[in-house]
C-alpha cells in the first residue's frame, strides 16, 4: 500500500547496508509498476514513500534548514495555514514546504493545525530527532516496532519482515481477539512487537531510541445534549458539513477520474449528489447481490445523469480475490472483507475512489446505543457487555469446543478484552463510548479497511472523516440520529429529485417512514440467514453470501478445505485436527457460522506469510 516506510537507528551504520535495507521494505510495498519510490538515506536515518502521484505530487522529501519531511495523503486547510506564514516567508510554496516551514514555527503544536488524512515524517539532523504524526483519526495504516537498534515503520507489515533483528513472538491475545470476532482490539497485531500508530498522536524519537508520545486529541466524550430538535438552521449547518466535505475531494483537481460504489444506502448517494454538482462525470460502480438494491442504486445513477457499471457478484473470480486481498491486507482481515475488491478490474483507469464510511455512524443511531435505549439499559457499562454481546454474539463457550486450551485459558475472549481496554475512556455516556468502540476498533480495525485495501490502485477518499464534518455528526445526541431524521431532511431539501427513490434498508422513499408492522415484517426477514444456515440452504432466500458460496460452490470451497485440512494448520497450537474437521462438518449442517470458517484460515494464511 503507498504510505511511509523507513528506520531511525541507535547507532551509525554503513549507508550501503541501509540503502539495501530500505530497498527491501521498498519492493514489498510495490505492487504496481507505476508507484513513485522516494528515498533518503544516511548512516542513522532512512525514510521512504511509495506514492500513486496522485496526492502530495511534489517529489520527496522537501527540505529547508536543518529538517527534511515526507507526506502521505492530503492536507485540506492550506489557505487557512498559508496565513499563518504571512510576512514570515514567500508565499510560493509546495503544500508539504508549506508543512515543514510551519513546524519550524509551531513544533509539536503543528499537528494541531492540520486538517485532513495524513501520515507525517520530519527528520531534524541537528536535533537528532524523528518525528511522526497522524491525523486525528490515523486513517491511514502506519505500522512500527520498536528493536535495540533502532525504530523502524511501514504501512504494510510484511515490508518489517525485512528487519533482521525483528521479534516475531505470536500475540495470543489478538490471535484470540481475531478467532471470537474477526477483528482486533485497538493497535494491537498478531505480533506482539509491532502495533498501529495511535490515533490523535506525534511520536518524537530520539537518539538513545526513546520515544515521547504526545496526545494531541481524543475523541468526544459527551454528545450536545443542548441540540434538542432539528432546526432550519440545523439543517443548513449539517448541508454545508456534508457539501463542503464531498466537493473538496472534486475542487482538488478538477481532472481527476473519479468513482463511487453506489448501493441503495444513504451515504454513497449523498457523495454521488453533492458531487454531481460539480463534476457530472463520477462513475458509478455496484457489485450486484440483491437485485431490488442494484435496481435503487441505479436509479439513483441514472436521476443524477451518471456513468453507470454493474458488476455481478456470480461473476467475480473470489479464489483470485483471497489470495490478493490476504497479501495485500498482511492476511489482518478476514475474507468478507474483500469483497469491494471485486471492482479491482474496473477501476483501473480511476485515480480516485470515494467511500461513504464514516457518514453513516455521524447522521444515523450507532448500533449500541439504539439497543440500550430500546431495552432500557441505564447503567452504561452494563450495557456496553451486552450489547456487545450480542454484536458478537457467539459465546465464550462456543470457541472452547474448537479451541486449544493452552490459547484461551490464559486470555481474554474479545468482548471481556473490549471491556477491560475501554476502561480507559473517561466517560459515563454510552454513546461516546460506543462511538469511541466504532472508531478505535470496528471502524479502524474492520469497516474501512476493506476500501483501503483499494488504495493500492486507486487513492481513496473519505467525505465522513472531514473534520468538521466529523465535529458536526460526533455532536448529535441520539434522538436527532434516530430514523435518520436529520440526515433525510437534509437529503430532501438538496436533492428533491431523489425523494421517491427508496432507501435500501426500508424500501420505502425518503419521505416515508416504517410502519410498526413494515418494522416487524423486517425483523421476520433478518432470521432468514438463521434459516438458511440450520436447512443447510434448503430453504434459499436468495442471500448469497460467503456461507452460501461455501456450501454450493467447490470451486470456492475447495482452496479453503486446502488450508484448513492441511498437517501445518493441525499443528499450530490453537485448535486440533479434529476441531477443525468438526467445525467443517457443523458448519455443512448449518450448525457453524463461516466466519469460523474463514478467520482460521485468515490465521493459518498468516502463518504461512510470516512465521514459516
Amino acid at each position: 500500500m503507498p504510505g511511509l516506510f523507513g528506520f531511525f537507528l541507535k547507532e551509525p551504520n554503513d549507508v550501503n547496508m541501509n540503502k539495501s535495507l530500505l530497498k527491501q521494505m521498498a519492493e514489498k510495498l510495490q505492487h504496481k509498476e507505476n508507484y513513485i519510490i522516494d528515498t533518503f538515506i544516511d548512516s542513522k536515518v532512512g525514510l521512504g514513500r511509495v506514492s500513486l502521484g496522485i496526492f502530495n505530487k511534489t517529489s520527496q522529501p522537501v527540505s529547508y534548514k536543518e529538517c527534511l519531511l515526507y507526506m502521505d495523503g492530503h492536507v485540506d486547510n492550506l489557505a487557512e495555514l498559508k496565513s499563518l506564514l504571512q510576512h514570515k516567508t514567500n508565499s510560493d510554496l509546495s503544500d508539504e514546504e508549506l508543512i515543514l516551514h510551519l513546524f519550524l514555527l509551531y513544533k509539536t503544536d503543528l499537528p494541531q493545525l492540520l486538517k485532513g488524512i495524513f501520515n507525517i515524517i520530519i527528520y531534524n539532523s541537528n536535533e537528532s530527532k524523528l518525528y511522526i504524526f497522524c491525523d486525528r483519526y490515523a486513517v491511514l495504516p502506519l505500522y512500527f516496532t520498536l528493536t535495540s537498534k533502532g525504530f523502524y515503520f511501514a504501512p504494510e507489515i510484511k515490508a518489517l519482515m525485512c528487519i533482521p533483528e525483528l521479534d516475531k513472538t505470536l500475540n495470543k491475545q489478538a490471535l484470540i481477539n481475531f478467532l471470537t470476532a474477526g477483528l482486533f482490539v485497538g493497535e494491537e497485531t498478531l505480533f506482539e512487537k509491532i502495533s498501529l500508530f495511535p490515533y490523535g498522536t506525534q511520536f518524537i524519537i530520539d537518539l538513545k531510541l526513546n520515544i515521547k508520545k504526545l496526545k494531541y486529541w481524543e475523541y468526544p466524550l459527551n454528545f450536545n445534549y443542548n441540540l434538542s430538535k432539528i432546526t432550519p438552521s440545523l439543517i443548513e449547518e449539517g448541508t454545508e458539513k456534508l457539501k463542503y466535505a464531498v466537493q473538496k475531494y472534486f475542487i482538488k483537481d478538477p481532472n481527476l477520474k473519479i468513482g463511487v460504489t453506489l448501493s441503495g444506502g444513504l451515504d454513497s448517494r449523498t457523495i454521488c449528489a453533492f458531487g454531481s454538482k460539480i463534476h457530472p462525470e463520477i462513475h458509478c460502480f455496484h457489485i450486484k447481490l440483491k437485485s431490488k438494491e442494484a435496481k435503487i442504486a441505479h436509479n439513483i445513477c441514472k436521476k443524477l445523469g451518471l456513468k453507470w457499471r454493474q458488476i455481478e457478484f456470480k461473476q467475480i473470480d473470489w479464489n483470485d480475490i483471497l489470495q490478493i486481498g490476504s497479501y495485500l491486507s498482511d492476511s489482518h482481515l478476514v475474507f468478507s472483507q474483500f469483497w469491494l475488491m471485486g471492482i479491482i478490474p474496473y477501476i483501473k483507469n480511476l485515480e480516485l475512489a470515494l467511500d461513504g464510511a464514516v457518514i453513516d455512524v455521524l447522521l444515523k443511531p450507532l448500533f449500541v446505543v439504539f439497543t440500550a435505549l430500546n431495552e432500557g439499559i441505564f447503567n452504561y457499562q452494563h450495557a456496553f457487555k451486552i450489547i456487545l454481546k450480542k454484536y458478537y454474539p457467539l459465546p465464550s463457550d462456543y470457541f472452547r469446543l474448537f479451541l486449544s486450551p493452552s490459547y484461551w485459558s490464559k486470555s481474554k475472549f474479545f468482548v471481556e478484552n473490549v471491556i477491560e481496554h475501554f476502561k480507559k475512556f473517561p466517560t459515563d455516556d454510552l454513546g461516546a463510548l460506543s462511538q469511541y468502540f466504532y472508531f478505535t476498533t470496528r471502524g479502524r480495525r474492520f469497516v474501512w479497511s476493506l476500501p483501503l485495501l483499494n488504495r493500492n490502485f486507486v487513492e481513496v477518499g473519505f467525505p465522513g472523516f472531514d473534520y468538521d464534518m466529523f465535529d458536526f455528526g460526533t455532536s448529535l445526541p441520539i434522538n436527532l440520529r434516530m430514523e435518520a431524521n436529520l440526515y433525510r431532511k437534509i437529503l430532501l431539501i438538496n436533492f428533491p429529485e431523489l425523494k421517491d427513490i427508496p432507501w435500501a434498508k426500508t424500501g420505502l422513499p425518503l419521505t416515508k417512514y416504517q410502519s410498526p408492522l413494515s418494522k416487524l415484517k423486517n425483523k421476520i426477514k433478518s432470521y432468514n440467514y438463521y434459516i438458511e444456515k440450520l436447512t443447510r440452504y434448503k430453504f434459499s432466500f436468495q442471500r448469497e453470501d460467503w456461507g452460501y458460496r461455501f456450501a454450493h460452490d467447490l470451486k470456492f470451497r475447495q482452496p479453503l478445505l486446502n488450508i484448513l485440512l492441511d498437517k501445518r494448520t493441525f499443528n499450530r497450537g490453537h485448535v486440533k485436527e479434529k476441531n477443525i474437521r468438526q467445525l467443517i462438518e457443523y458448519q455443512q449442517k448449518g450448525k457453524a457460522p463461516f466466519s469460523l470458517i474463514e478467520r482460521l484460515a485468515t490465521i493459518e494464511i498468516f502463518y504461512r506469510m510470516f512465521i514459516d
